[in-house]
């Protein structure tokens, strides 16, 4: 019970440390989008994945590694503290070679000669990657202590935000604050960690082994991340549009909102998994991975639907209407969530656990180069559009054969039985938003207002799906309900005696 307890409990906290990353910008976009415009937002974007790609190596895969080994180690401090210290010397050894590199290309303008200043700020998210202790909390299921930190960073910078960016000419301002908030993350955690580790023997330290290990676990972070990556490089090197940056940043950035909120539960997953693994629970861990996909599938599937429904309107109402060409991006982008959610937690139940890396990296990798192949033909004809469909279809692809691959443990059968009622609530309330849309809002407002489009048609399909879905009884939500139920029922006679 104990157990369960605690699994729910650091899903609520992951859910909540994983959207903040991601929430918090997403609040002052609105706000942003309108004081610098889609040019410097684009900029901005294009910088940042050229910045990307430096954090991508930075971490090479060490939280997720980090996480799995510490979990498998956690009932021994000892052990775990020395391959916490292990991985934390990995981290600094490549940070410190990436910033020789980074800073040669810097004042050498590569990155441009005018931009040399922005680029030196930029460096701290390179810092503030390497310095990442994630890797200790998640594999020892300390999620409370890091949301609590990172929900007071995403606060401040919100403070920041509207206090020092006023006008156009307050972008250096904003390009300050991210850098700040991304060092400032790892440095508040530093002083919790004196509290979990043992002290360091560094005569029994081997630490480059851990180099070799981790790769395995670079590549699925690549899948993540490199798609994003190398669309924005590839939509400014193709297009020379600094506008088609900044739809598909904004589009994409409200994919990664959700896309961070799923992860927890991937995040989760590989650590329990990963410990289950090691004490031979295998009856528990086909319990639970059944569980989390139901879980996945009740959260995802309504977040497709949905952002295809409500785009339209939402674009333009929440970035300003000269973001609304972003809408079309993401008929494409949407489907993404789901494909990418379920590859990620296909890794944390199977690939990873099972040691089947191998497999998956070289899933990734097919998916990478078809996405690639694909931008070259697309861009160049669709803009940002084109990219979103690149990684519509690599995602698709990828999902497909990771599933085809592991049917044995994971079948189609089971993938159907947690998936057929979420979709059967989504159909019912795809049928409600449309009906909303064509006959109700074209009727009454004229399509003209945004802002109440929205919300008429969110608050209908929010209704409609949370209606179905507890009516038709499907067995995760009817299991929280028949708890919640109990737990009410057992607190008011409580109170009446």
């Amino acid at each position: 019970m104990k157990e369960g307890k605690s699994l729910k409990i650091n899903f609520i906290y992951l859910v909540l440390y994983k959207a903040f990353i991601v929430l918090v910008p997403l609040i002052v976009a609105p706000y942003v989008s309108r004081i610098l415009g889609k040019e410097l937002i684009g900029e901005y974007s294009y910088w940042m994945s050229l910045i990307g790609y430096f954090t991508l190596i930075a971490d090479f895969g060490l939280d997720d590694y980090g996480s799995r080994m510490i979990a498998k180690k956690r009932d021994n401090k000892e052990e775990y503290s020395k391959i916490f210290y292990e991985i934390m010397a990995c981290r600094l050894l490549l940070g410190a070679l990436l910033l020789i590199i980074f800073f040669s290309l810097t004042f050498s303008g590569v990155f441009g000669e005018n931009n040399i200043v922005i680029f030196t700020i930029l460096s701290l998210h390179i810092i503030g990657t390497s310095l990442s202790s994630f890797s200790l909390f998640s594999g020892l299921e300390k999620f409370k202590e890091i949301t609590i930190r990172t929900v007071i960073v995403k606060l401040l910078l919100v403070i920041l935000i509207f206090l020092f960016v006023r006008k156009k000419d307050d972008f250096i301002n904003y390009i300050i604050i991210y850098a700040f908030v991304v060092l400032s993350t790892p440095l508040l955690m530093i002083p919790y960690l004196f509290k979990l580790l043992a002290r360091p023997k560094f005569f029994n330290f081997n630490f480059l082994i851990h180099f070799k290990k981790c790769f395995a676990y670079f590549i699925p972070i690549l899948s993540l991340t490199f798609y994003s990556l190398i669309d924005k490089s590839m939509i400014m090197w193709i297009t020379n549009n600094n506008a088609e940056n900044g739809y598909f940043e904004q589009a994409s950035k409200i994919i990664s909102v959700i896309n961070n909120a799923l992860n927890a539960l991937n995040l989760l997953m590989l650590s329990r998994i990963s410990y289950l693994y090691e004490i031979k629970a295998y009856d528990e861990i086909k319990s639970k991975t059944t569980k989390s996909f139901r879980l996945l599938f009740l959260l995802a599937l309504p977040c497709v639907f949905g952002l295809i429904l409500v785009s339209k309107d939402f674009i333009p109402f929440f970035f300003g209407k000269e973001f609304a060409e972003a809408s079309n991006l993401m008929y494409f982008l949407a489907p993404t969530l789901l494909f990418t959610a379920y590859r990620n937690l296909l890794q944390s139940v199977y690939y990873v656990p099972k040691n089947k890396m191998w497999a998956n990296n070289l899933f990734i990798i097919l998916g990478i180069i078809i996405n690639v192949s694909l931008n070259m033909v697309l861009i160049k004809k669709y803009g940002a559009l084109g990219a979103s469909i690149s990684m519509f279809i690599a995602d698709f692809i990828v999902s497909i054969i990771m599933l085809i691959y592991c049917r044995k443990d994971i079948t189609i059968k089971m993938m159907w039985e947690t998936s057929k009622l979420p979709l059967a609530s989504c159909f019912f309330m795809c049928e409600v938003g449309l009906f909303v849309i064509l006959f109700v809002l074209n009727k009454f407002s004229g399509g003209a207002n945004e802002k109440v489009n929205f919300f008429l048609i969110f608050i209908s399909c929010a209704f409609t799906y949370c209606f179905t879905i507890c009516f038709m009884k499907e067995p995760l939500v009817n299991e929280t309900l028949v708890t919640f139920k109990r737990k009410f029922i057992k607190t008011k006679s409580h109170n009446n005696q």
